[in-house]
């Protein structure tokens, strides 16, 4: 009994897998030798008709797939010989209507009927011809062989009027020019399914136990595959045939090559009589990141339960979608992060060759992010990376609704060197992320781009940029917008039409804001199967022109609003130390050391002034000058001795005085705070940190 059931069940399966298919326009052409057997006169009188043949060109366009009307146009020659020994020829044209009923996923039954017109002629006397017209009717069953090619048996009948009555059959192939993807996957269903979640389980009798009705699926995209663990792809409807209620049911997915194990999600409760709607999970493995073009799998589903203290199971198998890699819909911005590939090994390459080779030119003091941002930014436009819409594929078209988007993977960015505003956003954040810099999406009506943290607070960045305003605080964060779409325009250009953007969609009210550390935690960065092919960055020498000029840009439009404002105080008599320390504070966050050592001495006239002192200090720790920095450290201390600034200072530099002694560094390693390498790693790093004094701290 349970062979059986396992039988039906295989095959009702197949019919509903192959049910499922999508309905789509088909155009055939197809070559039909016939037998045809004449077997009565238009006039009525004797049959002066052999049986002869023919041969049939036809064009055949289906409406609708496998099922639904369908046209047909055709050119024949039929040849019948006389019993008198002559024999008839004649050329005809039709034209034709008919409907298809599929049969199964390989089998279609169509009736088709209509009428053409024809010319005839004796073959011993080609001067003895006349044409008429004539009528006809076939029925034909098809068999699909291959996606491109199926063949036929076909009987039919034909009236020429005027001539004769004819019955024929033939027996031909079709080549299909269009729905390939449809008929394949109508073969991949007719082959035999291994159901593999019925092993070790009863099946229950057809209308006892529970039954799964229907199931409702959503196209799957390849990238989020880890996204469907906790969120479902489809819904199924699951009845309970039994007079109890039935407890612990669970529903169990798998798709076979795509995942490694059966997914199983507990449903709880059945009661007797009544149908749950239960959510569909699968945790996809990295072989669907293969997949480059959309195409269709058999999905098993299966519910379990247990009646009488024996395992059952009921399943079923669906035709799930999976659209490619690449694909991505934007009923939810925070998706594109899913594509932030940090840990590329191509991205990661790219960007360590980038910072390496502007890392000397990059002025000291001066905002590590920014600098990181810059140097991206520069590499990029001298890879001659450039800004092209795909007219197919835009974020303008289909951000606004969930038609499916193509977006690119950073590598595949940066090997094709172009893409539209959410590819170069894509790997603009990828880049950054994956030197430590964190990352956001800026989302505005038809458009997206991006906004890197500067690691600064918005009273920090209010202070250190003049252009505050072209910055985003966001929970208390400072957050620097970037158009990327103008990467050969350098980056500031970049930075203002960026802020631009952002707050004209803040005015209307249609801006969104998208970390992509806080996306990642919805949809993971999935990145691409295999190794890919390296791309390497600019030449190092022009990566250095580059990023120096861009820098220096970026320095100049920043300190000149500021710098006249502060002289301006100065020229005014008011607060001169103050003032000067503030200056050259000024200078040094934006790496103009020099200058800053000057204004912090004239700071100093006529009498010390502990914020000058510290500043000096930082000045000479950045410059690894650590006995300097402690005596300027020192000095602060004794003129503010609460500022607990000046007391870590102090132990800062002691501790770099003693790292530089050897037998002193050994004896007291556990200052790094345990001596591992990590921690001596932060500790290097943290000697370009430095906290500037703007005021007096009593």
């Amino acid at each position: 009994m349970k062979r059986v059931l396992v039988v039906l069940f295989l095959l009702a399966s197949l019919t509903l897998s192959w049910a499922a298919e999508e309905s789509a326009p088909a155009l055939s052409v197809g070559l039909f030798p016939a037998l045809q057997l004449p077997f009565a006169t238009a006039s009525g009188g004797d049959n002066p008709y052999l049986p002869g043949g023919s041969a049939a060109l036809r064009v055949q366009y289906d409406l609708a797939g496998q099922r639904g009307p369908a046209l047909r146009a055709g050119l024949d020659y039929y040849v019948n010989p006389y019993l008198s020994g002559n024999s008839l020829s004649l050329i005809a044209l039709s034209l034709e209507g008919g409907y298809l009923f599929g049969l199964g996923p390989l089998l279609t039954l169509a009736p088709f009927a209509g009428a053409g017109y024809n010319v005839g002629f004796k073959n011993a006397d080609p001067a003895a011809w006349g044409h008429s017209l004539f009528l006809q009717a076939w029925l034909d069953l098809d068999l699909l062989l291959t996606p491109s090619l199926s063949i036929r048996l076909g009987a039919g009948y034909r009236f020429y009027a005027g001539l004769v009555h004819v019955a024929g059959v033939e027996l031909g192939a079709s080549w299909f020019a269009t729905g390939r993807e449809g008929r394949a996957a109508r073969i991949e269903s007719a082959k035999p399914i291994d159901v593999e979640l019925l092993r070790g389980y009863k099946t229950a009798p057809p209308g006892k136990g529970l039954a799964i009705e229907s199931a409702t699926l959503g196209s799957v995209f390849p990238v989020f595959r880890t996204y469907y663990d906790d969120h479902p792809l489809g819904t199924v409807t699951i009845r309970n045939n039994e007079p109890d209620a039935i407890d612990d049911v669970a529903v169990v997915v798998f798709i076979k090559d795509l995942m490694d194990a059966p997914k199983t999600t507990p449903v709880g409760r059945i009661g007797a009589g009544t149908s749950v709607q239960a959510p569909l999970f699968a945790l996809f493995n990295e072989r669907i990141l293969d997949i480059t073009e959309a195409t269709k799998a058999p999905m098993e589903v299966a519910v379990e339960y247990r009646l009488a203290g024996s395992p059952y199971r009921a399943a079923k198998v669906e035709t799930l979608r999976l659209l490619d890699r690449n694909a991505m819909s934007w009923d939810d911005d925070r998706r594109a992060a899913a594509f932030v590939t940090a840990k590329d090994p191509a991205v990661m390459e790219y960007a360590k060759a980038v910072m390496s080779a502007t890392r000397d030119a990059a002025p000291t003091g001066f905002n590590d992010k920014l600098v990181a941002a810059v140097a991206l930014h520069e590499a990029l436009a001298l890879s001659g990376l450039t800004y092209v819409v795909d007219p197919k594929s835009s974020y303008t078209e289909l951000s606004t609704g969930s038609a499916t988007d193509y977006l690119q993977f950073p590598r595949q960015t940066l090997q094709y060197r172009a893409g539209d505003c959410d590819d170069l956003s894509i790997l603009n954040a990828a880049l950054l992320e994956a030197v430590g810099v964190d990352t956001a999406f800026l989302t505005v009506p038809g458009h997206i781009f991006l906004a890197f943290s500067l690691g600064l607070s918005a009273d920090e960045a209010r202070r250190t940029f003049a252009s505050s305003g072209d910055l985003i605080m966001r929970d208390g964060r400072a957050w620097l917008p970037v158009e990327i779409t103008s990467i050969a325009s350098g980056f500031l250009r970049a930075w203002r039409q960026g802020a631009d953007g952002w707050r004209k969609a803040e005015q209307q009210g249609g801006a969104g804001f998208h970390p992509v550390r806080d996306a990642w935690a919805v949809y993971g960065a999935v990145a691409l199967p295999g190794a890919g092919t390296q791309v390497p960055a600019p030449d190092a020498v022009r990566m250095r022109e580059a990023f120096s000029r861009e820098i220096a840009r970026i320095v100049d439009a920043e300190l000149a609003p500021q710098i006249a404002r502060i002289e301006e105080a100065l020229r005014a008599g008011k607060n001169p130390q103050a003032n000067r320390n503030l200056l050259g504070v000024l200078y040094a966050r934006f790496g103009r050391l020099d200058q800053a050592v000057s204004e912090f001495q004239k700071a100093l006239t006529p009498k010390d002034y502990a914020p000058a002192l510290m500043n000096l200090g930082n000045v000479s720790f950045l410059r690894q000058q650590w006995k300097d920095a402690r005596g300027y450290y020192e000095r602060a201390a004794r003129l503010d001795p609460g500022n607990p600034r000046a007391l870590v200072a102090i132990a800062r530099a002691a501790y770099e005085l003693a790292e530089s002694d050897p037998a002193i560094a050994t004896q007291f390693a556990y200052l790094e705070g345990g001596g591992g390498e990590g921690t001596r790693a932060g500790v290097v790093d943290a000697r370009e940190t430095v906290l500037w004094e703007e005021v007096e701290n009593r």
